[in-house]
């Protein structure tokens, strides 16, 4: 399964991980990045790809990621970080990958409140993520659950 494509996926997904947790913020690149391939994996492989269902998804969940930023649950970065993989996974792979993402965010909430704990008897200096009252950079665990749900997406994707 290993290929450009896939591990061009992986990269741009990383660096938005990244990104998120040392400044808070998703890159608007990277997700366009992510978008741009998707459409050139699209174009080149037209006649094999449902990509109706592929859109469909991508629409529902940028909706409901607006929806939760509206009430201050997700940042829009995240938001439109998590449609653009969804967009990858299509129908066939989308609950692999809420769950795989669910289950990132378990273990990344139970590492940063025990990180939090820690760091709040410390006297020196923390990073920001550490620090008491932060939000949680949940593009990290959206990163997690699209690399371990990859294996669920479609296969037309990481053949080249």
């Amino acid at each position: 399964m290993i290929s450009l494509v896939w591990l061009g996926f992986v990269g741009l997904v990383a660096i938005a991980a990244i990104s998120d947790v040392r400044r808070y913020r998703i890159p608007n690149w990277a997700s366009l990045a992510l978008l741009v391939l998707f459409a050139v994996l699209l174009l080149w492989r037209h006649a094999a790809v449902p990509w109706p269902s592929h859109l469909g998804v991508f629409a529902v969940a940028l909706a409901a990621g607006m929806l939760f930023f509206a009430f201050r649950q997700m940042g829009a970065g995240d938001a439109k970080f998590f449609a653009v993989i969804a967009l990858w996974a299509g129908l066939g792979a989308i609950l692999p990958l809420l769950f795989w993402t669910a289950i990132a965010g378990l273990i990344e909430l139970a590492v940063l409140n025990g990180a939090r704990r820690l760091a709040a008897h410390s006297s020196r200096p923390v990073p920001r993520v550490f620090a008491k009252h932060q939000g949680v950079p949940f593009g990290a665990a959206i990163t997690l659950g699209a690399v371990a749900a990859s294996f669920w997406f479609p296969s037309w994707l990481w053949v080249v």
